[in-house]
């Protein structure tokens, strides 16, 4: 269902990722994503794809594990290759309204039911709490969209930024 509307999008898909914890970022690598991720993939080259990840740090980061996994720079960094426009921020730094998942995609949007989830908590369609093509709806998620890029960075200044979270 998703693959299909992001396959048929005509003017652009904006996307806020909540990344929890590393299975929501692994998701993209499923077997159950992969139709989902080429959608992705073969828009991006004719429209603009857009993508916020947002990072719980306290989750992904600890005292034990004080570096970020690397599968999540790996997974960002190819959709970056792939024409998407990434964009990423940690939670802490963006009011706690804007943390939620969900897509636009040309006048749909797509709401996961999962105020707090991932990507890993789309895999079944039935868990999409909502489709809206309300007019009014659409823009306010597209004005939340441009409200969240406010405080991400694009995927290059973010990696600059945050050198000791990567490296050790």
């Amino acid at each position: 269902m998703l693959s299909k509307l992001i396959g048929g999008a005509t003017i652009q898909v904006l996307a806020v990722h909540l990344v929890k914890k590393l299975e929501d970022i692994t998701a993209w690598k499923s077997p159950q994503l992969l139709d989902y991720y080429r959608a992705n993939q073969k828009a991006a080259k004719r429209i603009r794809v857009r993508r916020i990840f947002i990072l719980f740090k306290n989750e992904l980061i600890s005292s034990q594990t004080p570096l970020l996994d690397s599968k999540v720079l790996e997974i960002m960094k190819e959709q970056k290759n792939c024409q998407i426009d990434v964009r990423v921020a940690w939670n802490d730094l963006i009011p706690a309204d804007l943390c939620s998942d969900y897509l636009v995609i040309d006048r749909n949007i797509i709401k996961s039911g999962f105020p707090t989830g991932g990507y890993s908590n789309w895999i079944e369609v039935n868990q999409i709490s909502s489709i809206s093509f309300s007019a009014n709806q659409t823009q306010e998620y597209i004005d939340k969209f441009n409200e969240t890029v406010q405080y991400s960075e694009p995927l290059e200044n973010w990696i600059k930024e945050n050198e000791s979270y990567l490296t050790a």
